[in-house]
């Protein structure tokens, strides 16, 4: 889903204090992305959106996701998260953290997307490493509901 709202990195630049030159625009409140989400999310089925760890913008979604729909189901978010097994999300002890291995296909397909970031691939494989090995990015780790929650 793509919305009017640029993300931070583009907001600060020549001077400029949480606005973008294009069409002005600044980073929503919560009340504001999820105003813009909710028609989107709140009636499919199920929902995933990014756990919130390592980048305020995905801390932006996650919550502005939970406001809207409780019951979603969280990610671990990518690169941040690569080699921190066990990882449990502060916040979040109500959920049931799973984690598994994507086959080799999905995996790939993972890794293509990943690719076409190339104006942020060298930046976080730089701190990160690689990002395009796709035994590595077959990890995944959810952050599921519990039964019943709302």
């Amino acid at each position: 889903m793509h919305l009017p709202f640029p993300e931070r990195q583009y907001q600060r630049r020549s001077g400029w204090k949480g606005v973008i030159k294009r069409e002005g625009a600044t980073t929503p409140t919560v009340a504001e992305l999820a105003s813009a989400i909710r028609p989107q999310i709140e009636s499919i089925p199920r929902v995933f959106a990014p756990a919130g760890l390592g980048h305020p913008d995905h801390t932006l979604v996650c919550d502005a996701v939970l406001e809207v729909r409780p019951d979603a189901v969280l990610y671990a978010d990518m690169p941040y998260t690569l080699d921190e097994p066990g990882l449990s999300l502060p916040g979040f002890a109500d959920r049931v953290v799973t984690e598994h291995t994507l086959e080799p296909v999905p995996a790939r397909r993972k890794v293509e997307a990943i690719a076409c970031y190339a104006s942020q691939l060298d930046s976080l494989e730089a701190a990160f490493g690689s990002l395009l090995d796709p035994l590595r990015m077959a990890k995944e780790r959810l952050f599921l509901p519990r039964s019943g929650q709302q």
